[in-house]
């Protein structure tokens, strides 16, 4: 056993036994340095593998492709790239290939708090979780930029990164009116047009949240393609409910808006729904019940059910607490047409036949403006049914309304002599205008 070990020990020190020839002495000394690269190229697959093990891939994503990405990341920035920086090029390279779930899964791997990354990635997630009608987390993604961008110092990139938000907003915007979250939508817009004005729907959305068609079928197409994608989206869900009352599938629509109320049992908006659900069954005498079982109302009531609880005290002659639901719609939405005509019934039961009357003729302008604006909706953008528009808001004393639609038809047509003219009128210093 001592003479073995020796040998074994005179082996390794690279010493020649007595007796042994040079070339088998060479002879061993390749086959120990093949020994040692077979090692270690072991120990390298080893250490990949354990890495391999150690990382959890995003769904859709292969230990080959992952190495690719780094290579080519390697390549292009000439230095070796980190977990996210890899993780970043995936995500860019499947929204190029059009693998929106491999993308999604990518950018969700990618933190908010990542000084290069965080915030466009959550951008980038909105809108390809909003391109597979995962509506939910596409919101989530949207607000968390929106609040981040928007709380933000003064960014390096000041023009690019107000696009980015913009455009953050606009997807939102987009997100909610299919959702039907019309006040939440117009207070996007508010702040939307802080940072620039809209393009001509986008006004026409903000000016007349209540007098446009929320019912469409290409609306109804993609809400239910949304619910396809996500079933477990609350205001998906909600949404189809309500749409299932414009259609007039009255027990379709309350079987799913009592599972919304179970779910959430003091959701008012969804509470509005069952009531507008059951106002198209039954009128306000189906209606009146429910309404009487709620708390005081309050500004911060969606306007749909403050809208129906005016049509309950009309229908109970309370006539003050009428004006008081009608007149809370309207500081939001001045040009709410079934707010104004509830108003005339209020005024003519309690016999202000002035304001009755005033209220009705009010009620027909909107009427007439309701005809233009869906016109303009329908992408026929003539700069005489823009004039009107703002010519009829001026003559209901709506100084906003007026401003933004003379100003989106001089941007539309500059040389359109009329809108300078509307505009003048509003100017402070004009003896038709008013301080602002």
């Amino acid at each position: 056993m001592i003479h073995h070990a020796a040998a074994h020990d005179a082996s390794n020190s690279g010493a020649v036994p007595c007796g042994a020839s040079p070339q088998r002495s060479q002879r061993r000394w390749m086959w120990g340095l093949a020994g040692l690269a077979v090692a270690a190229g072991l120990a390298w697959l080893g250490v990949a593998w354990l890495s391999a093990q150690r990382r959890s891939l995003p769904a859709g994503i292969t230990e080959n492709e992952y190495a690719r990405a780094a290579q080519s990341w390697k390549l292009r920035y000439r230095r070796k790239p980190g977990e996210l920086d890899v993780l970043s090029w995936l995500a860019e390279s499947a929204v190029a290939a059009g693998n929106l779930e491999s993308a999604a899964a990518c950018f969700e791997r990618i933190p908010t708090s990542h000084p290069v990354y965080g915030r466009s990635a959550r951008h980038q997630e909105g809108q390809v979780l909003q391109k597979l009608n995962r509506l939910c987390s596409a919101e989530r993604n949207l607000r968390e930029f929106i609040e981040l961008e928007t709380n933000s110092p003064q960014p390096q990139n000041e023009q690019s990164q107000s696009e980015l938000l913009v455009d953050a907003m606009q997807r939102l915007r987009s997100l909610l009116e299919l959702e039907l979250r019309f006040e939440e939508r117009r207070a996007l817009l508010q702040q939307m047009f802080q940072k620039q004005d809209g393009d001509l729907v986008e006004t026409l959305m903000y000016l007349f949240p209540t007098q446009l068609r929320w019912n469409g079928r290409a609306a109804i197409a993609r809400a239910e393609a949304a619910l396809a994608a996500d079933p477990d989206c609350f205001e998906v869900r909600r949404a189809i409910g309500r749409y299932r009352t414009g259609q007039g599938r009255l027990d379709e629509s309350r079987e799913i808006l009592d599972g919304c109320l179970r779910e959430r049992p003091g959701d008012l908006a969804t509470y509005s729904y069952v009531l507008a659900c059951e106002f198209e069954r039954g009128g306000v005498k189906a209606i009146v019940e429910a309404v009487n079982r709620l708390p005081p109302p309050s500004d911060r009531d969606p306007w749909l059910l403050l809208e129906l609880r005016g049509y309950v005290c009309n229908d109970q002659q309370r006539f003050a607490e009428a004006l008081d639901c009608f007149e809370r719609v309207l500081r939001e939405d001045p040009v709410n047409s079934a707010c104004h005509q509830g108003i005339a019934t209020a005024c003519q039961g309690i016999r202000d036949s002035e304001r009755r009357s005033r209220e009705l003729a009010i009620t027909g302008i909107l009427t007439r403006i309701q005809v233009r604006v869906v016109r303009l909706m329908q992408l026929e953008h003539p700069p005489e049914t823009i004039l009107e528009i703002a010519e009829m808001c001026e003559q209901l004393g709506l100084q906003e309304h007026t401003r933004r639609m003379a100003r989106q038809g001089l941007a539309l047509y500059p040389r359109f002599e009329e809108f300078h003219v509307v505009l003048d009128r509003l100017a402070p210093n004009s003896p038709h205008g008013q301080s602002q």
